[in-house]
């Protein structure tokens, strides 16, 4: 009995043949396929006009999207692995180190120049390509290793791909993206065979690019506006209105960038932005700043104020704190008895020395053990010489002694007529300078040894190997120096002590002879943590006590810690309005797009937006949040507000609103979005939706008549205020005088004084390399001008003029060179002294490296048949 399948049963080897044909042909030909559907291009947005040709190559605009998707697929799977990298790098306690390959970010959206990028790197990639350059596969491994910091494994790599694909779809396979770190690579390889040629800068260059940047000079101009002159261009015909047309049909109207400077552009561009129409709910930080410290009570700025005390440690009005202790008289101790307790370096040397005597005389211990060390430093200070007379308690050397100058030693013999005044002056400022306050009340024990290891040596502290030649005594300052200067060891040996009976004894771990004198940097080191020196005494005995912190009184900070939970208390409450607001109109918005898409497959009309959506005024008071309605704008008038340069708070990244708005499908209507306000302190919080859009198109002639025709009038009016500023600039030039009396009788031309200005001047820093950013400099009252002016006017001498257009041609102005601050002569004695690296420099090899990159991109003639990274392709 026949049954439905007896016919799949009869032809089964047939249908399974056809199918196995139809799953090759979707091996072959769908990934092409998909990917061209996958661009912004699209099926039916003009994919297949061509773009971009060059020599031997070109693009369409679906090739050129593609090659967009693919860029930021890149980027997404090399920030991802990085990331990883450097994540597993700060939990190893790495996290400061960089990694061994930088990072190279590139474009990913139109308002980063990305189409004219990829291009770029395509045009020389293929170059490299046909030079025979080639990057093998363990370059691009240890390139992605290199950039996880050798921390992230291969299957990690896949794994952050397989994501990357997950989300991007079948561009972002495994094998496009190592290629796409392939031709990343090649690209760099090439240009850095070029290294020598980017890098060389001559001197003239050196010097010239450093006198743009110091060469000031002040101006007088007339200017003349090519706007007053209109009347006098006849209309124009046909076929010159056309061509006009023509050439600036496909170019938006907007300003453009030159040297780090928006200027107006001098060609007009005739076609139509795209524009949105948008409103918003705005969530004021200041707003609920100022709610929030109403909110704060007495009781938590006490307990923030316990809680963190030490922020509000009082500042020290004492510049230089108390004096050192060193520094002022110093007690009569018996560590002291050498005479350095005196400060005063007049005093004679023998009232020093009798000092000491007697201070070691009243502090020798009455046992028949050696004395003290502190008791044997006073040996230099006394007039009586070392021989068998000598008491045997006072025979054990100490360190005093053997610290001994040349002078103190022949003073020791009885040699006094060999000291000078300018010695004793050197010993009493050393001693004053390098001894501490002493304890006289706790005199030290006796030693149960010559120089048992481990006692405190002396009251002094360690000293910084440092020495003022000026206070060296002179070793030649006697005729027969001592016995014990002579024989005095080097000093890197340690010499042995000598006992009682004459034979050797351990010398101390380190002794007196071995220590500097008085340390150069004491008070600048003071309050720093150092490790105490083995020949000190403990802190507890030396270093004055710290001196008790003080804290601002609770009701002098009180206003500010009410400001400072104020402040971080904001942001939560501010999401606690916004969230329930976005969380509603969502829901509202995912019941309507439901309905629309619904609607769509039925083919039926598609339904109006729910009045909640189209107007939240009524929202706003509820909330008491601002509401404000954007009538349509370009995404440069966009970006003009502040609403504009909000991020997506669910995108992860710093795309502002407008760059992503102006994303093709950046953002649906009616879907409201949470923005933050882009700055650096408080940031507002936005509720955004889109209302309309209106697409980007190129208007036909007759559509833009009156405009074009003004355009043109004045692209010929400048012309005419050029020739009439030559003319009076030749006119002024020989008189001599400034132009306000050159001008006094017309009054209809007003002059203009300049500040003084450079040529270029240094703009802010960039944070990534840490250079100045070498821009174009903008004198006030000159409107607009660019480096023709610039060129024009650097070049005279005081007193000469010229005439010159400012950058979109608006205005003439006869120039006169009023001033010059730098002669010539002194502009090149400046520059020898800075012409091995001067701020700027690393731009000039940056601009060398560019135009040598552009040349090579000059030689493949690369031509646009639209405005590149316009924010949406051309339509016809």
């Amino acid at each position: 009995m026949a049954t439905p399948f007896t016919f799949f049963r009869k032809y089964t080897g047939w249908m399974m043949a056809v199918l196995c044909v139809m799953l090759m042909f979707a091996f072959v030909v769908g990934d092409p396929i998909m990917n061209r559907l996958q661009g912004e291009g699209g099926p039916g947005t003009g994919s297949r006009k061509t773009a971009v040709t060059w020599k031997g190559g070109s693009l369409t605009e679906g090739d050129l999207s593609t090659l967009i998707a693919k860029r930021a697929s890149l980027m997404r799977f090399m920030g991802g692995i990085e990331y990883t990298g450097r994540s597993a790098a700060e939990r190893e306690g790495a996290g400061g180190l960089p990694p061994r390959v930088r990072f190279m970010p590139l474009p990913t959206s139109r308002d980063q120049g990305v189409e004219a990028d990829v291009v770029r790197m395509k045009v020389v990639a293929d170059a490299a390509r046909k030079a025979g350059m080639v990057i093998g596969d363990g370059a691009v491994l240890d390139y992605l290793a290199g950039l996880g910091r050798d921390r992230v494994t291969p299957q990690e790599i896949s794994d952050i791909a397989k994501q990357v694909g997950r989300d991007a779809g079948p561009l972002a396979s495994l094998n496009n993206l190592l290629e796409g770190v392939r031709e990343m690579l090649l690209v760099r390889s090439f240009l850095g065979s070029l290294t020598f040629e980017q890098i060389t800068v001559t001197p003239q260059q050196r010097y010239a690019f450093w006198e743009k940047l110091n060469d000031r000079m002040a101006v007088e101009a007339a200017p003349i506006a090519a706007e007053s002159l209109v009347a006098k261009v006849a209309d124009p015909t046909d076929a010159e209105l056309r061509k006009y047309f023509d050439a600036h049909k496909d170019f938006d109207p907007q300003p453009v960038r030159v040297m780090g400077v928006e200027l107006p552009s001098p060609d007009p561009g005739f076609a139509v932005p795209r524009r949105f129409e948008l409103q918003y709910l705005q969530a004021s930080y200041d707003d609920f700043v100022a709610k929030a410290a109403e909110e704060v009570t007495d009781e938590q700025i006490a307990q923030y104020y316990e809680a963190n005390k030490e922020q509000f440690v009082k500042t020290s009005t004492d510049l230089f704190g108390e004096d050192d202790a060193a520094d002022g008289p110093a007690t009569d101790s018996p560590e002291m008895g050498d005479g350095a307790g005196s400060e005063t370096p007049e005093e004679p040397a023998e009232d020093a020395k009798e000092d000491g005597e007697k201070a070691a005389e009243a502090d020798k211990p009455a046992t028949d053990e050696p004395a003290s060390e502190e008791a044997d430093s006073e040996g230099p200070g006394s007039d009586e010489p070392a021989g068998d007379d000598a008491p045997e308690q006072e025979s054990p050397t100490s360190d005093a002694a053997d610290e001994e100058s040349p002078a103190e030693s022949m003073e020791s013999d009885g040699d006094t007529d060999a000291e000078t005044p300018a010695e004793s002056e050197s010993e009493a400022d050393e001693a004053a300078e390098a001894e501490p306050e002493a304890t006289p009340e706790k005199p030290s024990e006796p030693a149960e040894s010559p120089q048992p290891e481990g006692e405190p040596q002396s009251a002094r502290p360690s000293r910084s190997p440092f020495r003022l030649a000026a206070y060296q005594p002179e070793e030649t300052a006697a005729d027969d120096p001592a016995p014990d200067a002579q024989d005095a060891p080097a000093a890197d040996e340690e010499p042995a002590a000598e006992g009682e009976d004459g034979e050797d004894q351990p010398a101390a771990d380190k002794t007196e002879a071995d220590k500097p004198e008085a340390d150069l940097f004491d008070g600048l080191t003071d309050g720093m943590e150092t490790e105490p020196s083995q020949d000190a005494k403990p802190a507890d005995e030396t270093a004055a006590p710290e001196k008790p912190k003080q804290y601002e009184p609770l009701e002098d900070v009180r206003e500010e810690i009410r400001q400072m939970l104020a402040r971080d208390q904001a942001p939560v409450k501010m999401m606690e309005v916004i969230e329930p607001i976005q969380a509603k109109l969502k829901a509202t918005y995912n019941d309507y797009f439901s309905k629309v898409l619904d609607a769509e497959d039925a083919g039926q009309t598609v339904p109006e937006p729910p009045a909640e959506l189209l107007d939240l005024t009524q929202v706003a008071k509820e909330a008491g949040l601002t509401f404000e309605k954007v009538e349509p704008v370009t995404v440069l008038e966009l970006f003009d507000k502040p609403v504009g340069k909000a991020l997506d708070l669910n995108a992860g990244d710093d795309t502002p609103l407008a760059a992503r708005m102006a994303a093709k499908r950046g953002m649906y209507l009616y879907d409201p979005m949470v923005a933050i306000g882009n700055t650096m302190s408080g940031s507002d919080i936005y509720i955004v939706m889109k209302l309309a859009e209106t697409e980007r198109k190129v208007p036909e002639l007759d559509e833009v008549r009156d405009r074009v025709v003004q355009e043109w009038k004045l692209s010929k009016a400048a012309d005419l205020a050029l020739a009439e500023a030559k003319k009076l600039a030749g006119d002024a030039s020989p008189s001599g005088v400034p132009l306000v009396e050159f001008f006094a009788n017309e009054p209809e031309i007003k002059v203009e004084t300049s500040e003084p200005f450079t040529w270029l001047e240094l703009g802010y820093v960039d944070p990534m390399s840490g250079n100045a950013v070498v821009r174009l400099s903008q004198p006030k009252p000159l409107e607009g001008v660019g480096p023709d002016f610039m060129e024009a006017v650097a070049g005279l001498e005081v007193g000469e003029t010229t005439a010159a257009l400012n950058h979109d041609r608006s205005i003439a102005y006869v120039v006169r060179m009023s001033e010059k601050l730098e002669s010539e002569d002194s502009l090149r004695s400046a520059f020898l002294k800075d012409a091995r690296m001067y701020a700027g420099l690393p731009n000039l090899i940056r601009q060398q490296m560019g135009e040598v990159s552009g040349a090579v991109l000059d030689s493949f003639d690369i031509d646009w048949k639209r405005d590149p990274d316009a924010l949406a392709p051309s339509e016809e």
